[in-house]
Protein backbone atom coordinates (compact mmCIF):
# COMPACT_ATOMS: atom_id res chain seq x y z
CA UNK A 1 0.00 0.00 0.00
CA UNK A 2 1.18 3.52 -0.77
CA UNK A 3 1.90 6.27 1.92
CA UNK A 4 0.12 9.76 1.21
CA UNK A 5 0.75 12.49 3.03
CA UNK A 6 -1.84 15.53 2.50
CA UNK A 7 -0.52 19.09 2.87
CA UNK A 8 -1.89 22.32 2.64
CA UNK A 9 -3.55 24.97 4.77
CA UNK A 10 -6.74 25.24 4.25
CA UNK A 11 -8.27 22.90 6.61
CA UNK A 12 -11.75 22.66 4.33
CA UNK A 13 -9.56 21.68 1.18
CA UNK A 14 -7.94 18.57 3.47
CA UNK A 15 -11.14 17.29 4.71
CA UNK A 16 -12.28 17.15 0.88
CA UNK A 17 -9.70 15.76 -0.73
CA UNK A 18 -9.87 12.93 2.32
CA UNK A 19 -13.10 11.84 0.80
CA UNK A 20 -13.13 12.84 -2.54
CA UNK A 21 -11.72 9.03 -3.61
CA UNK A 22 -11.82 5.67 -2.23
CA UNK A 23 -7.82 5.82 -1.22
CA UNK A 24 -7.50 2.06 -0.37
CA UNK A 25 -9.32 0.97 -4.02
CA UNK A 26 -6.16 2.71 -5.10
CA UNK A 27 -3.93 1.08 -2.58
CA UNK A 28 -3.23 3.68 -1.16
CA UNK A 29 -3.20 5.26 2.81
CA UNK A 30 -3.55 8.58 3.77
CA UNK A 31 -1.18 8.60 6.53
CA UNK A 32 -0.49 12.19 7.70
CA UNK A 33 -1.35 15.73 6.89
CA UNK A 34 0.35 19.07 7.37
CA UNK A 35 -0.93 22.79 7.42
CA UNK A 36 2.75 24.31 6.29
CA UNK A 37 5.62 22.99 4.80
CA UNK A 38 7.68 22.87 7.61
CA UNK A 39 5.67 20.65 8.96
CA UNK A 40 5.35 18.83 5.94
CA UNK A 41 9.21 18.10 5.35
CA UNK A 42 9.51 17.10 9.12
CA UNK A 43 6.76 14.37 8.57
CA UNK A 44 8.17 13.24 5.39
CA UNK A 45 12.02 12.98 7.49
CA UNK A 46 10.16 10.46 10.03
CA UNK A 47 7.55 8.91 8.25
CA UNK A 48 8.96 8.46 4.47
CA UNK A 49 5.74 8.69 2.32
CA UNK A 50 5.54 7.60 -1.19
CA UNK A 51 3.32 10.38 -2.22
CA UNK A 52 3.27 13.77 -1.33
CA UNK A 53 -0.22 15.73 -2.60
CA UNK A 54 0.93 19.44 -1.72
CA UNK A 55 -0.44 22.94 -2.23
CA UNK A 56 2.36 25.22 -3.52
CA UNK A 57 1.19 28.45 -2.01
CA UNK A 58 1.52 27.78 1.98
CA UNK A 59 3.21 29.81 4.97
CA UNK A 60 6.40 29.17 6.67
CA UNK A 61 7.58 27.07 3.64
CA UNK A 62 6.16 26.82 -0.08
CA UNK A 63 4.96 23.79 -1.48
CA UNK A 64 7.24 24.60 -3.96
CA UNK A 65 10.32 24.90 -1.10
CA UNK A 66 9.56 21.92 0.23
CA UNK A 67 10.12 20.14 -3.18
CA UNK A 68 12.98 21.72 -3.79
CA UNK A 69 14.53 20.91 -0.40
CA UNK A 70 12.87 17.02 -1.11
CA UNK A 71 15.07 16.89 -4.05
CA UNK A 72 18.51 17.32 -2.08
CA UNK A 73 17.60 14.32 0.93
CA UNK A 74 17.69 10.83 0.49
CA UNK A 75 14.17 9.54 0.61
CA UNK A 76 12.52 11.58 -2.54
CA UNK A 77 8.57 10.63 -2.40
CA UNK A 78 6.39 11.63 -5.26
CA UNK A 79 4.79 15.09 -5.77
CA UNK A 80 1.39 16.58 -6.77
CA UNK A 81 1.32 20.13 -6.95
CA UNK A 82 -1.90 21.82 -6.00
CA UNK A 83 -2.55 25.33 -7.57
CA UNK A 84 -4.98 28.54 -8.33
CA UNK A 85 -4.76 30.24 -11.48
CA UNK A 86 -2.69 33.19 -10.37
CA UNK A 87 -0.22 30.47 -9.33
CA UNK A 88 0.71 28.93 -12.78
CA UNK A 89 4.01 29.85 -13.18
CA UNK A 90 5.13 28.10 -9.61
CA UNK A 91 3.05 25.57 -10.64
CA UNK A 92 5.40 24.98 -13.93
CA UNK A 93 8.36 25.25 -12.10
CA UNK A 94 7.12 22.13 -9.67
CA UNK A 95 7.45 20.14 -12.88
CA UNK A 96 11.10 21.20 -13.49
CA UNK A 97 11.46 19.48 -9.69
CA UNK A 98 10.20 16.08 -11.14
CA UNK A 99 6.70 16.15 -9.48
CA UNK A 100 4.30 14.31 -11.96
CA UNK A 101 1.15 16.76 -11.77
CA UNK A 102 -0.63 20.13 -10.84
CA UNK A 103 -3.80 20.53 -10.24
CA UNK A 104 -6.09 23.60 -10.08
CA UNK A 105 -8.04 23.12 -6.81
CA UNK A 106 -11.22 25.02 -8.65
CA UNK A 107 -11.22 22.19 -11.23
CA UNK A 108 -10.79 19.24 -8.10
CA UNK A 109 -12.84 16.79 -9.61
CA UNK A 110 -12.66 13.08 -8.35
CA UNK A 111 -11.86 11.33 -11.87
CA UNK A 112 -8.57 13.80 -12.36
CA UNK A 113 -7.42 13.55 -8.88
CA UNK A 114 -7.44 9.85 -9.59
CA UNK A 115 -6.07 10.13 -12.78
CA UNK A 116 -2.97 12.55 -11.33
CA UNK A 117 -2.81 9.62 -8.51
CA UNK A 118 -2.08 6.52 -10.57
CA UNK A 119 0.60 8.92 -12.58
CA UNK A 120 2.15 9.50 -8.81
CA UNK A 121 1.98 5.51 -8.77
CA UNK A 122 3.41 4.38 -12.00
CA UNK A 123 6.18 7.23 -10.83
CA UNK A 124 6.68 5.79 -7.76
CA UNK A 125 7.04 1.86 -9.35
CA UNK A 126 9.13 3.05 -11.69
CA UNK A 127 11.34 5.36 -9.19
CA UNK A 128 11.42 1.79 -6.79
CA UNK A 129 12.50 -0.03 -9.84
CA UNK A 130 14.98 1.84 -10.87
CA UNK A 131 16.38 2.23 -6.73
CA UNK A 132 16.82 -1.57 -6.74
CA UNK A 133 18.98 -1.62 -10.25
CA UNK A 134 21.26 0.95 -9.05
CA UNK A 135 21.21 -0.90 -5.85
CA UNK A 136 22.33 -3.92 -7.45
CA UNK A 137 24.72 -1.87 -9.56
CA UNK A 138 26.25 -0.59 -6.56
CA UNK A 139 26.90 -4.00 -5.54
CA UNK A 140 28.35 -5.35 -8.62
CA UNK A 141 30.70 -2.63 -8.83
CA UNK A 142 31.27 -2.77 -5.10
CA UNK A 143 32.33 -6.86 -5.76
CA UNK A 144 33.95 -6.00 -8.43
CA UNK A 145 36.18 -3.67 -6.52
CA UNK A 146 37.31 -5.86 -3.93
CA UNK A 147 38.02 -8.36 -6.94
CA UNK A 148 40.06 -5.72 -8.10
CA UNK A 149 41.78 -4.80 -4.90
CA UNK A 150 41.94 -8.56 -4.12
CA UNK A 151 44.20 -9.21 -7.95
CA UNK A 152 46.29 -6.18 -7.33
CA UNK A 153 47.38 -7.51 -3.57
CA UNK A 154 47.86 -10.85 -5.05
CA UNK A 155 50.09 -9.00 -8.06
CA UNK A 156 52.13 -7.46 -5.43
CA UNK A 157 53.08 -10.10 -3.82
CA UNK A 158 54.24 -11.76 -6.24
CA UNK A 159 51.01 -14.82 -6.32
CA UNK A 160 50.18 -14.22 -9.71
CA UNK A 161 53.18 -14.49 -11.48
CA UNK A 162 52.42 -14.62 -15.38
CA UNK A 163 50.38 -13.28 -17.82
CA UNK A 164 47.69 -16.29 -18.45
CA UNK A 165 46.60 -15.89 -15.03
CA UNK A 166 42.86 -15.34 -14.32
CA UNK A 167 43.78 -12.09 -11.80
CA UNK A 168 46.20 -10.58 -14.58
CA UNK A 169 43.32 -11.09 -17.10
CA UNK A 170 40.85 -9.45 -15.08
CA UNK A 171 43.23 -6.10 -14.22
CA UNK A 172 43.82 -5.91 -17.69
CA UNK A 173 40.31 -5.90 -19.35
CA UNK A 174 39.62 -3.02 -16.63
CA UNK A 175 42.32 -1.40 -18.16
CA UNK A 176 44.88 -0.91 -14.83
CA UNK A 177 47.86 -2.33 -16.14
CA UNK A 178 47.50 0.19 -19.55
CA UNK A 179 49.66 2.98 -17.66
CA UNK A 180 50.27 2.77 -14.30
CA UNK A 181 53.41 3.63 -11.91
CA UNK A 182 55.02 1.60 -8.40
CA UNK A 183 55.69 3.52 -5.50
CA UNK A 184 57.77 1.81 -2.06
CA UNK A 185 56.98 3.61 1.43
CA UNK A 186 59.97 2.88 4.09
CA UNK A 187 59.64 3.61 7.59
CA UNK A 188 63.15 4.19 9.40
CA UNK A 189 62.10 3.60 13.21
CA UNK A 190 65.88 4.23 13.90
CA UNK A 191 66.10 7.91 14.73
CA UNK A 192 62.83 6.88 17.41
CA UNK A 193 63.71 6.30 21.52
CA UNK A 194 65.08 2.79 21.82
CA UNK A 195 62.02 1.62 23.48
CA UNK A 196 59.59 2.61 21.03
CA UNK A 197 62.00 1.80 18.58
CA UNK A 198 62.13 -2.19 19.64
CA UNK A 199 58.25 -2.14 20.79
CA UNK A 200 56.27 -4.39 18.08
CA UNK A 201 53.38 -2.96 19.99
CA UNK A 202 54.69 0.92 19.42
CA UNK A 203 55.61 0.04 15.67
CA UNK A 204 52.03 -1.10 14.91
CA UNK A 205 50.40 1.92 16.34
CA UNK A 206 52.67 4.25 14.22
CA UNK A 207 52.21 1.97 11.04
CA UNK A 208 48.76 2.54 11.68
CA UNK A 209 48.69 6.50 12.29
CA UNK A 210 51.59 6.55 8.66
CA UNK A 211 48.59 4.36 7.63
CA UNK A 212 45.91 6.90 8.21
CA UNK A 213 48.09 9.86 7.36
CA UNK A 214 48.50 7.82 3.23
CA UNK A 215 44.80 7.06 2.73
CA UNK A 216 43.94 11.10 3.29
CA UNK A 217 46.77 12.47 1.42
CA UNK A 218 46.62 10.11 -1.90
CA UNK A 219 42.97 10.68 -2.80
CA UNK A 220 44.14 14.27 -3.44
CA UNK A 221 46.65 13.11 -6.11
CA UNK A 222 45.76 10.22 -7.15
CA UNK A 223 42.16 9.17 -9.17
CA UNK A 224 43.28 5.50 -9.00
CA UNK A 225 45.61 3.84 -6.12
CA UNK A 226 45.98 0.94 -3.94
CA UNK A 227 47.48 0.63 -0.89
CA UNK A 228 49.10 -2.30 0.95
CA UNK A 229 51.67 -2.67 3.61
CA UNK A 230 53.80 -5.14 2.16
CA UNK A 231 56.34 -6.29 5.50
CA UNK A 232 55.18 -7.44 8.51
CA UNK A 233 57.51 -5.59 10.41
CA UNK A 234 55.18 -2.62 9.90
CA UNK A 235 58.39 -0.71 7.85
CA UNK A 236 57.27 -0.74 4.16
CA UNK A 237 53.87 0.09 2.37
CA UNK A 238 53.53 -0.24 -1.36
CA UNK A 239 51.51 1.79 -3.35
CA UNK A 240 49.98 1.05 -6.94
CA UNK A 241 48.80 3.67 -8.83
CA UNK A 242 46.82 3.43 -12.44
CA UNK A 243 45.77 5.96 -14.82
CA UNK A 244 48.65 8.01 -14.72
CA UNK A 245 49.21 11.54 -16.36
CA UNK A 246 52.82 11.32 -17.30
CA UNK A 247 52.84 14.93 -17.37
CA UNK A 248 52.20 16.20 -14.22
CA UNK A 249 53.22 12.61 -13.00
CA UNK A 250 56.74 13.72 -11.06
CA UNK A 251 55.09 16.48 -9.50
CA UNK A 252 52.21 14.91 -8.04
CA UNK A 253 54.86 12.57 -6.72
CA UNK A 254 57.02 15.01 -4.91
CA UNK A 255 53.87 16.95 -3.57
CA UNK A 256 52.82 13.68 -2.30
CA UNK A 257 56.22 13.03 -0.64
CA UNK A 258 56.46 16.82 1.36
CA UNK A 259 53.03 16.51 2.25
CA UNK A 260 53.36 12.88 3.90
CA UNK A 261 56.65 13.55 4.94
CA UNK A 262 55.45 17.19 6.86
CA UNK A 263 52.37 15.47 8.23
CA UNK A 264 54.49 12.25 9.65
CA UNK A 265 56.93 14.25 10.86
CA UNK A 266 54.43 16.20 13.37
CA UNK A 267 52.52 13.01 14.03
CA UNK A 268 55.53 10.90 14.89
CA UNK A 269 58.95 11.43 13.92
CA UNK A 270 60.15 8.55 11.75
CA UNK A 271 62.40 8.88 9.09
CA UNK A 272 59.98 8.63 5.70
CA UNK A 273 61.76 7.41 2.47
CA UNK A 274 59.95 7.18 -1.37
CA UNK A 275 61.01 5.06 -3.96
CA UNK A 276 59.29 5.62 -7.23
CA UNK A 277 59.33 3.32 -10.71
CA UNK A 278 59.46 4.34 -14.16
CA UNK A 279 55.35 5.48 -15.22
CA UNK A 280 54.92 1.55 -17.12
CA UNK A 281 52.59 0.99 -19.95
CA UNK A 282 51.70 -2.00 -22.45
CA UNK A 283 50.77 -4.17 -19.14
CA UNK A 284 54.50 -4.47 -18.03
CA UNK A 285 53.82 -5.14 -14.59
CA UNK A 286 56.59 -7.74 -13.59
CA UNK A 287 59.24 -5.23 -14.98
CA UNK A 288 57.58 -2.46 -12.13
CA UNK A 289 57.95 -4.97 -9.59
CA UNK A 290 61.91 -5.49 -10.76
CA UNK A 291 62.11 -1.96 -10.43
CA UNK A 292 60.94 -2.00 -6.74
CA UNK A 293 63.70 -4.99 -6.01
CA UNK A 294 65.89 -2.96 -7.35
CA UNK A 295 65.13 0.17 -5.77
CA UNK A 296 64.76 -1.59 -2.34
CA UNK A 297 68.55 -2.84 -3.30
CA UNK A 298 69.39 0.88 -3.84
CA UNK A 299 68.01 1.94 -0.87
CA UNK A 300 69.47 -0.82 1.27
CA UNK A 301 73.29 0.91 0.31
CA UNK A 302 72.25 4.35 -0.21
CA UNK A 303 68.97 5.08 2.15
CA UNK A 304 67.80 8.17 -0.10
CA UNK A 305 64.59 10.30 0.97
CA UNK A 306 63.79 10.14 -2.68
CA UNK A 307 64.53 8.63 -5.36
CA UNK A 308 63.28 7.44 -8.75
CA UNK A 309 64.36 4.04 -10.75
CA UNK A 310 66.17 6.60 -13.66
CA UNK A 311 68.44 7.74 -10.87
CA UNK A 312 69.92 4.41 -9.92
CA UNK A 313 72.44 2.28 -11.60
CA UNK A 314 73.29 -1.06 -11.63
CA UNK A 315 75.00 -1.89 -8.30
CA UNK A 316 77.88 -4.19 -8.10
CA UNK A 317 78.29 -6.34 -5.27
CA UNK A 318 81.11 -8.14 -3.29
CA UNK A 319 80.94 -11.71 -2.13
CA UNK A 320 80.85 -12.32 1.25
CA UNK A 321 81.61 -15.21 3.26
CA UNK A 322 82.10 -15.79 6.75
CA UNK A 323 82.56 -19.37 7.39
CA UNK A 324 86.26 -19.18 8.29
CA UNK A 325 85.66 -15.97 11.04
CA UNK A 326 83.01 -18.13 12.44
CA UNK A 327 84.56 -21.17 13.03
CA UNK A 328 87.35 -19.46 14.96
CA UNK A 329 84.97 -17.58 16.80
CA UNK A 330 83.28 -21.20 17.98
CA UNK A 331 87.16 -22.44 18.88
CA UNK A 332 87.88 -18.68 20.55
CA UNK A 333 84.21 -18.95 22.91
CA UNK A 334 84.86 -22.40 24.14
CA UNK A 335 88.19 -21.71 25.17
CA UNK A 336 87.21 -18.15 26.46
CA UNK A 337 89.62 -17.03 24.92
CA UNK A 338 88.42 -12.95 24.85
CA UNK A 339 91.59 -11.70 23.12
CA UNK A 340 90.56 -14.08 20.27
CA UNK A 341 87.58 -13.09 19.81
CA UNK A 342 88.33 -9.42 19.74
CA UNK A 343 90.48 -10.18 17.00
CA UNK A 344 88.38 -12.26 14.89
CA UNK A 345 85.08 -9.90 15.43
CA UNK A 346 87.45 -7.26 14.11
CA UNK A 347 88.13 -8.72 11.08
CA UNK A 348 84.46 -9.63 10.38
CA UNK A 349 83.71 -5.95 10.75
CA UNK A 350 86.37 -5.21 8.32
CA UNK A 351 84.53 -7.43 6.25
CA UNK A 352 81.90 -5.54 6.44
CA UNK A 353 83.64 -2.08 6.27
CA UNK A 354 81.92 0.55 4.28
CA UNK A 355 81.35 -1.58 0.81
CA UNK A 356 77.96 -3.44 0.91
CA UNK A 357 77.73 -6.68 -0.36
CA UNK A 358 74.31 -8.22 -1.72
CA UNK A 359 72.08 -7.69 1.04
CA UNK A 360 70.23 -11.28 0.84
CA UNK A 361 73.40 -12.81 1.31
CA UNK A 362 74.93 -10.07 4.14
CA UNK A 363 71.68 -10.59 6.38
CA UNK A 364 72.38 -14.78 5.38
CA UNK A 365 75.97 -14.32 7.01
CA UNK A 366 74.71 -12.38 9.90
CA UNK A 367 71.69 -15.00 10.74
CA UNK A 368 74.67 -17.48 10.57
CA UNK A 369 77.19 -15.77 12.87
CA UNK A 370 74.40 -14.96 15.03
CA UNK A 371 72.95 -18.97 15.54
CA UNK A 372 76.19 -20.79 15.91
CA UNK A 373 77.57 -17.90 18.60
CA UNK A 374 74.15 -19.12 20.44
CA UNK A 375 74.48 -22.55 20.46
CA UNK A 376 78.22 -22.34 21.60
CA UNK A 377 77.59 -19.62 23.82
CA UNK A 378 74.46 -19.74 26.14
CA UNK A 379 75.14 -23.07 27.65
CA UNK A 380 78.33 -21.67 29.23
CA UNK A 381 76.39 -18.93 30.41
CA UNK A 382 74.29 -19.01 33.85
CA UNK A 383 70.91 -18.05 33.72
CA UNK A 384 70.59 -14.58 35.49
CA UNK A 385 73.70 -13.56 33.95
CA UNK A 386 72.31 -13.34 30.37
CA UNK A 387 71.76 -10.58 28.44
CA UNK A 388 69.01 -9.66 25.76
CA UNK A 389 70.69 -10.53 23.05
CA UNK A 390 70.62 -14.53 23.81
CA UNK A 391 67.40 -15.11 25.20
CA UNK A 392 65.43 -15.72 22.41
CA UNK A 393 66.84 -16.89 19.31
CA UNK A 394 63.82 -17.11 16.75
CA UNK A 395 63.16 -13.21 17.76
CA UNK A 396 66.82 -12.21 17.41
CA UNK A 397 66.68 -13.95 13.56
CA UNK A 398 63.49 -12.09 12.73
CA UNK A 399 65.71 -8.97 13.74
CA UNK A 400 68.02 -9.52 11.80
CA UNK A 401 65.61 -10.77 8.83
CA UNK A 402 64.07 -7.58 8.76
CA UNK A 403 66.97 -4.53 8.61
CA UNK A 404 66.52 -2.83 5.36
CA UNK A 405 69.83 -0.83 5.32
CA UNK A 406 73.27 -2.12 5.16
CA UNK A 407 74.25 0.57 8.03
CA UNK A 408 71.69 -1.27 10.82
CA UNK A 409 73.90 -4.51 9.84
CA UNK A 410 76.16 -2.59 10.63
CA UNK A 411 75.70 -1.25 13.65
CA UNK A 412 74.05 -4.80 14.49
CA UNK A 413 77.47 -6.85 14.02
CA UNK A 414 79.34 -3.79 15.89
CA UNK A 415 76.88 -4.13 18.91
CA UNK A 416 76.54 -7.91 19.13
CA UNK A 417 80.59 -7.90 19.06
CA UNK A 418 80.16 -6.37 22.18
CA UNK A 419 77.91 -8.58 23.68
CA UNK A 420 79.91 -11.53 22.93
CA UNK A 421 83.11 -10.18 24.70
CA UNK A 422 81.31 -8.68 27.61
CA UNK A 423 79.52 -12.19 28.24
CA UNK A 424 83.33 -13.97 28.00
CA UNK A 425 84.30 -11.44 30.03
CA UNK A 426 81.99 -12.49 32.77
CA UNK A 427 83.07 -15.81 32.05
CA UNK A 428 86.67 -15.46 32.77
CA UNK A 429 85.90 -13.10 36.15
CA UNK A 430 87.15 -9.58 34.04
CA UNK A 431 84.45 -7.75 36.73
CA UNK A 432 86.77 -4.82 37.54
CA UNK A 433 85.90 -2.71 34.62
CA UNK A 434 81.99 -3.75 34.64
CA UNK A 435 82.14 -2.63 38.26
CA UNK A 436 84.08 0.66 37.83
CA UNK A 437 81.28 1.40 35.05
CA UNK A 438 78.70 1.08 37.26
CA UNK A 439 80.63 3.27 40.35
CA UNK A 440 81.24 5.92 37.52
CA UNK A 441 77.16 5.96 36.26
CA UNK A 442 76.68 6.01 40.18
CA UNK A 443 78.57 9.44 40.68
CA UNK A 444 77.58 10.89 37.27
CA UNK A 445 73.72 10.48 37.96
CA UNK A 446 73.40 10.98 41.64
CA UNK A 447 70.80 13.85 41.68
CA UNK A 448 68.78 11.35 39.48
CA UNK A 449 66.48 8.55 41.64
CA UNK A 450 68.69 5.79 40.51
CA UNK A 451 66.79 1.99 40.40
CA UNK A 452 68.31 -1.19 40.29
CA UNK A 453 66.92 -1.94 36.76
CA UNK A 454 68.43 1.10 35.66
CA UNK A 455 71.86 0.26 36.13
CA UNK A 456 71.19 -3.58 34.87
CA UNK A 457 70.40 -2.06 31.58
CA UNK A 458 73.32 0.25 31.22
CA UNK A 459 75.60 -2.91 31.50
CA UNK A 460 73.31 -5.32 29.99
CA UNK A 461 73.00 -7.78 33.36
CA UNK A 462 70.31 -8.60 35.03
CA UNK A 463 69.04 -6.73 38.41
CA UNK A 464 69.91 -9.71 40.45
CA UNK A 465 73.31 -10.76 38.79
CA UNK A 466 74.69 -7.40 39.04
CA UNK A 467 73.64 -6.72 42.63
CA UNK A 468 75.49 -10.45 43.51
CA UNK A 469 78.55 -9.36 41.32
CA UNK A 470 78.86 -6.13 42.97
CA UNK A 471 78.56 -6.88 46.43
CA UNK A 472 81.38 -9.68 46.04
CA UNK A 473 83.57 -7.67 44.26
CA UNK A 474 83.24 -4.39 45.92
CA UNK A 475 82.23 -6.01 49.80
CA UNK A 476 79.43 -3.19 49.86
CA UNK A 477 75.35 -4.05 48.62
CA UNK A 478 74.52 -1.68 45.60
CA UNK A 479 72.02 0.02 47.54
CA UNK A 480 74.51 1.20 50.39
CA UNK A 481 77.00 2.39 47.44
CA UNK A 482 74.36 4.30 45.82
CA UNK A 483 72.69 6.32 49.42
CA UNK A 484 77.21 6.73 50.24
CA UNK A 485 77.27 9.20 46.96
CA UNK A 486 74.26 10.81 47.51
CA UNK A 487 75.29 11.96 51.32
CA UNK A 488 78.84 12.57 49.93
CA UNK A 489 77.03 15.02 47.36
CA UNK A 490 74.64 15.98 49.72
CA UNK A 491 77.63 17.30 51.79
CA UNK A 492 79.29 19.16 49.37
CA UNK A 493 76.10 20.86 48.60
CA UNK A 494 75.59 22.47 52.43
CA UNK A 495 79.27 23.01 52.21
CA UNK A 496 78.66 25.14 49.09
CA UNK A 497 75.65 26.82 51.34
CA UNK A 498 74.06 27.88 48.16
CA UNK A 499 70.84 25.90 49.22
CA UNK A 500 68.35 24.76 51.90
CA UNK A 501 68.40 21.14 53.46
CA UNK A 502 64.88 20.38 52.09
CA UNK A 503 66.21 22.13 48.43
CA UNK A 504 69.10 19.78 48.49
CA UNK A 505 66.82 16.86 49.16
CA UNK A 506 65.05 16.97 46.43
CA UNK A 507 67.77 18.30 44.19
CA UNK A 508 69.12 14.57 44.84
CA UNK A 509 65.80 13.30 44.17
CA UNK A 510 64.65 12.28 47.38
CA UNK A 511 60.68 11.99 48.28
CA UNK A 512 60.49 13.60 51.11
CA UNK A 513 63.33 16.04 53.75
CA UNK A 514 62.52 13.60 56.45
CA UNK A 515 63.80 10.61 54.84
CA UNK A 516 66.56 12.55 53.52
CA UNK A 517 67.80 13.44 56.87
CA UNK A 518 67.05 9.84 58.25
CA UNK A 519 69.47 8.32 55.41
CA UNK A 520 72.03 11.05 56.10
CA UNK A 521 71.91 10.63 59.84
CA UNK A 522 73.16 6.71 58.86
CA UNK A 523 75.70 7.54 56.55
CA UNK A 524 77.25 11.02 57.81
CA UNK A 525 76.47 10.22 61.53
CA UNK A 526 74.61 13.27 62.16
CA UNK A 527 71.73 15.29 60.26
CA UNK A 528 72.48 17.90 57.51
CA UNK A 529 71.53 20.68 60.22
CA UNK A 530 73.74 19.37 62.75
CA UNK A 531 76.46 19.39 59.71
CA UNK A 532 75.47 22.60 58.20
CA UNK A 533 76.04 23.98 62.12
CA UNK A 534 79.28 22.30 62.10
CA UNK A 535 80.29 23.80 58.62
CA UNK A 536 79.80 27.08 59.49
CA UNK A 537 81.82 26.87 63.23
CA UNK A 538 78.72 27.18 65.00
Amino acid sequence: MYKVLLVDDEPLVLSGIKFLLDWHKLDCDIQNTARNGKQALEIIEVEKPDIVLCDINMPILSGLEVLKEVTHRQHQPVFVMLTNHQEFDMARESLRYKAVDYLLKTQLEPEVLEKAIQSAILECDKRNKMAKIDLANEVIEEDNHKIIQGCLKKLLEKKIRNRNSEGYKLLEAHHILDRFALLEVVLDYSILPKAQNTSAFDRERIFGWEQELLETILPKLFNHYFLVASDSAYQKFQIFVWDVDEVTFKEHIETFYNKFLLASSNATATKISLLVSDVLKEKDIFHGLRQIDQLLEYYYCHEPELVYYKQIGETVYEDISLTPEINKLVIAIRLKDVAACKATFAKIEEKFGSTPHNPVAEIRSCIDLYSTVYAVLVPLLPEDGMNAYFVDLSKMIQTISEMLTFSQLQKWVRGFAEQVIWQLEQLTGSHFEVMERVKNYVVAHATEKLMLQDLADYVNMSPSYLSALFKKHCNQNLVDYINEVKMHKACELIREGNYKIYEISYLLSFENAYYFTKVFKRYIGRTPKEYQNKVRGR
